[in-house]
């Protein structure tokens, strides 16, 4: 399957009903949307970006990550002002094996500066960048805070002393999804039925995989499937779980796997969590089509922090990655393969549905 998993979605919407899985919790299926928008006529931003992978908006910031050795995350003004370019392909210290995907790095401020919290999978080190301080000196300022993190894993900082992980067994027939607090496990029942799924010896292991993001500021996580139609949150206690499913039926990992590989599907991708609101790229195209490039134009699906439904936006063509500047009311996009970056403006559908 193609590492550049950001696509598309399909027809969805919500209005819930509910259906209980084996382990006895309550499935919420989301067929309709309240609120559906077709967005028009994009403006193309043409700031010159050449070899941009994904990309994201913070403050007044345009941070994108790109193919380039000397510099492969760049940052510019909202207005495509450069402020520089930053970290080094290569094996040294503070050097990435390769270019980080942007999207899951986690940005915040702290003591008057804007950092961003970034893995290098391969090297197994999680960085802490100081944004602020990059730009003022011109060159990057960036620090390691954990090493010896198994490869191709997911590690997402909670704080100074608690962490989250997941990461595929020896035999990628599952996942474990751990929360360690100074090194101790804590117990999660939510966690355990999620780590009990599986899949047979020698099938694709992405028929398990996930994005996973966490909000420090709701103090939840959102995981979306990438092969099949599930969506989590959960907290960190056990206190709040909700699972859902997108369309008609319920896809499930035995399922899945039954499937011929050009009928499997490519479902979730490309996660963006707001202060009152996240979302997320829903593709729902089988694998067949994909890599044939027959795929439909990109829905983006919007959910409040209880995972109700909020808005179904259509767009006009396939796209890869987004991002939505709530300040200014734009919504950004990008097409891998064109490389074409657009936005289009939906302060009215802020203001409409109260983001």
């Amino acid at each position: 399957m193609k590492k550049n998993l950001t696509l598309i979605l399909a027809f969805i919407v919500i209005g819930c009903s509910t259906h209980t899985t084996e382990q006895s919790q309550p499935m919420h299926q989301i067929v309709n949307f309240a609120k559906n928008y077709t967005l028009q006529n994009a403006e193309i931003i043409d700031w010159d970006i050449m070899g941009i992978q994904d990309f994201l908006i913070c403050d007044s910031l345009f941070i994108y990550s790109k193919r380039d050795r000397r510099g492969c995350v760049g940052i510019l003004n909202k207005q495509g002002r450069k402020q520089g370019d930053f970290i080094s392909i290569g094996k040294g210290p503070n050097e990435f094996l390769f270019a980080p995907w942007i999207n899951r790095a986690m940005v915040y401020r702290a003591d008057n500066c804007l950092y961003m919290e970034l893995l290098d999978q391969m090297k197994g080190i999680n960085y802490k960048m100081n944004i602020t301080e990059s730009i003022s000196k011109g060159k990057t300022v960036m620090e390691k805070e954990k090493d010896s993190i198994p490869p191709a894993s997911i590690f997402i900082p909670i704080d100074k002393r608690t962490s989250f992980s997941c990461l595929h067994n020896a035999e990628n027939t599952q996942r474990t999804r751990v929360i360690t607090t100074d090194g101790n496990i804590k117990h999660n029942p939510y966690l355990d039925l999620l780590n009990n799924k599986s899949i047979d010896y020698g099938q694709d292991p992405n028929i398990l995989s996930s994005i996973i993001k966490y909000s420090r500021e709701r103090k939840r996580f959102v995981e979306i499937s990438l092969m099949m139609n599930t969506i989590y949150l959960y907290d960190i206690n056990g206190h709040f779980f909700k699972a859902m499913y997108v369309g008609e039926t319920l896809d499930d990992e035995q399922k899945v796997q039954r499937q011929e590989m050009g009928q499997r599907r490519l479902t979730f991708t490309n996660l963006r969590l707001y202060d009152n609101f996240w979302a997320v790229i829903y593709i729902d195209e089988t694998l067949a089509r994909y890599d044939r490039g027959k795929c439909k134009p990109s829905r983006i699906l919007l959910f409040d922090w209880d995972g109700e439904p909020l808005a179904n936006l259509l767009l006009e063509n396939k796209i890869d990655s987004f991002d939505i500047d709530c300040k200014d009311g734009y919504l950004y996009t990008l097409d891998n393969g064109q490389e074409r970056l657009s936005r289009y403006l939906i302060k009215n559908i802020i203001d409409d549905i109260k983001l």
